[in-house]
C-alpha cells in the first residue's frame, strides 16, 4: 500500500485504555505506506502513542516500549496526601478499616477520589522521552521534557472538572510544561485514578470530553464546520468492534467533505476526492 496524496498529514490518536497500544501497528502501516506527520495529537491512551512518536520513536521503538511494558506497572497505591478533596475526613478512614470488598472501594474513592495514582505513567512517560530526546539537551538542561523540545509539535488533552472543558497542551500554549504530566493527565481515568488538581482545576482523563480531539487542529485552521473537515489529518481510532481489541482503524477525512473513510480495510482504498486518495500495490 502507498500513497501519493498524505505524503503529509496532521495525526489523531483516539483514546481506549490498552486498545490504544493497537496505535502502534496503525502508526507502522501508515508509515509503510509513505504518510508523514507534520503535528500529532491524541487523548488517554492515544496520548502516549503521540507523546512518543512527537519525541521521534520508529514505529519498532513504540512496538517494544509499548510490548514490553505490563499494564501492571501504571498502578500504584492511591496518595492520600493528593486527594482533590480538602477536608480529611477521618470517620470514613475510620471505617475504612472495617469494611471489604465494593464497599471497601467505594469509601477509598470518596476519601482519596480514586483508587490508584497515575504517577508511574507519567514517570514512565519521562524515562521514554528522556531516552529518545534527552540526548539533543543543551548540555546543563535538566528537568522533565517540555513540549518545545519535541520534534513534532504535540497537542494532549485532558478534562477539567472544574470548568467542564478541555484543557489542551501544545508547543504554542504551554511550551515549558512537562509533556509527560500532561499524558498523566489526559489518562486520568476518573474513579479508577486520583483526579489531579491544582488551584485552578482538577483533571481528569481527556476522553470525557473528546475522545479523539480533532477538535484542535479544526481550531488551528480557523474551521467553523467541525473536525471532520480538517485537511490532511488521518484520525487513529481504536475498534471496539474487534473481539480482541487487537486493531486500529486509520481514518481519513477531507475538507470536501466526505465522511471519513477506513484506510484498513480492503486491497484499494479510494475517496471521492480524487486529489486525496490512497491505493494498493
Amino acid at each position: 500500500m502507498s500513497t501519493a496524496y498524505f505524503s503529509h498529514c496532521w495525526g489523531v490518536f483516539e483514546g481506549g485504555g490498552v486498545r490504544a497500544a493497537a496505535h502502534a501497528g496503525a502508526y507502522h502501516a501508515a508509515r509503510a505506506a509513505g504518510v508523514t506527520f507534520g503535528r500529532v495529537a491524541g487523548t488517554s491512551g492515544g496520548s502516549i502513542v503521540a507523546a512518543l512518536i512527537a519525541a521521534g520513536a520508529k514505529p519498532s521503538e513504540l512496538f517494544r516500549a509499548l510490548l514490553d511494558t505490563p499494564m501492571s506497572a501504571f498502578l500504584a497505591q492511591a496518595d492520600d496526601q493528593a486527594t482533590i478533596f480538602e477536608e480529611r475526613q477521618w470517620m470514613k478512614r475510620l471505617i475504612r478499616h472495617f469494611t471489604w470488598g465494593n464497599v471497601r472501594k467505594f469509601i477509598d474513592v470518596s476519601i482519596d477520589s480514586g483508587l490508584h495514582s497515575s504517577e508511574p505513567i507519567e514517570t514512565w512517560i519521562e524515562e521514554q522521552l528522556q531516552a529518545l530526546v534527552g540526548q539533543q539537551r543543551a548540555p546543563g538542561v535538566t528537568g522533565p521534557i517540555q513540549f518545545q523540545e519535541l520534534r513534532l509539535p504535540l497537542h494532549v488533552v485532558a478534562t477539567d472538572l472544574a470548568t467542564g472543558r478541555p484543557k489542551v497542551w501544545s508547543r504554542e500554549t504551554t511550551p515549558e510544561d512537562s509533556v509527560a504530566h500532561a499524558v498523566r493527565c489526559s489518562c486520568t481515568i476518573p474513579f479508577f485514578y486520583q483526579a489531579i488538581g491544582s488551584p485552578q482545576s482538577v483533571l481528569v482523563d481527556g476522553g470525557a470530553v473528546s475522545n479523539l480531539p480533532s477538535f484542535v487542529f479544526a481550531k488551528m485552521l480557523g474551521s467553523t464546520e467541525g473536525a471532520a473537515f480538517c485537511p490532511g489529518c488521518f484520525h487513529f481510532a481504536s475498534s471496539r468492534s474487534h473481539p480482541s481489541f487487537a486493531k486500529s482503524e486509520i481514518l481519513k477525512t477531507s475538507r470536501c467533505g466526505f465522511p471519513a473513510q477506513s484506510l484498513t480495510r480492503g486491497p484499494t482504498f479510494k475517496q471521492p476526492c480524487n486529489r486525496r486518495s490512497m491505493t494498493s500495490q
